[in-house]
């Protein structure tokens, strides 16, 4: 069976058009982990450390191209190799997920951390081992939990080019809520095609077969009364 020209040639569009790879990470925010949050005091130190954090807020949120340095490079400093971000509105027992879009033409491995405001104090030493009661007073919060994300990138590839490893990496993050186990945005795509499918039922569809009605019509040979 041969292929028409048009249809092979679009194959080949779409092929050569995936020039991207994707690294996902799912979560569920608990309510029960997340009730403890560290004072005020704790809070402003957080957000002095990670001042150049940027704020991911559900149910969807996309940034623009980022970029990064794989934790092998050598010329770049430390503070360039991780990228941190707040995530704010994040309902209790829904899920959510993270997503890494990057070239293709970039090949790395991307890690994504996901940290509550306490684990984040801990990890920069905000708290003492033996924090004062009131130092970890618990806080619950309504229908909203904060957590932080941290991404880092190492190279993956092979290059003839020396000193791939110490380019930075474009990439794009997307927090996204799932709903009825699909991402909130993929209702859209559904949406789209209902309207198209429909379209194609009830409008396109009989026209097609009224016409094809009609070529039969004309062609039937003539019959004598």
């Amino acid at each position: 069976m041969n292929i028409p020209r048009i249809t092979f040639a679009l194959l080949l569009w779409l092929c050569a058009s995936v020039r991207g790879n994707t690294e996902i990470r799912h979560f569920r925010p608990n309510a029960v982990d997340s009730a403890l949050y560290p004072t005020q005091r704790i809070q402003a130190s957080i957000a002095k450390h990670l001042s150049a954090s940027k704020v991911l807020s559900g149910p969807y949120t996309k940034t623009d191209i980022e970029s990064i340095y794989p934790i092998e490079s050598k010329k770049s400093d430390s503070r360039y190799k991780a990228q941190w971000y707040q995530l704010l509105n994040l309902e209790p027992g829904s899920s959510y997920e993270l997503r890494i879009s990057y070239a293709a033409s970039m090949p790395s491995n991307f890690e994504i951390s996901l940290y509550s405001v306490s684990e984040v104090a801990q990890l920069l030493n905000l708290i003492p081992d033996e924090a004062p009661v009131d130092e970890l007073k618990p806080k619950q919060q309504e229908n909203e939990i904060i957590m932080y994300a941290r991404v880092t990138s190492s190279y993956a590839g092979v290059s003839y080019i020396p000193g791939m490893e110490d380019q930075p990496v474009p990439y794009i993050f997307v927090l996204e809520k799932h709903v009825l186990g699909l991402p909130l945005q993929a209702f859209k795509l559904v949406g789209v095609l209902v309207v198209v499918i429909a379209i194609g039922l009830f409008v396109v569809t009989p026209r097609i077969l009224t016409s094809i009605d009609a070529a039969l019509a004309d062609s039937l040979p003539y019959k004598e009364e």
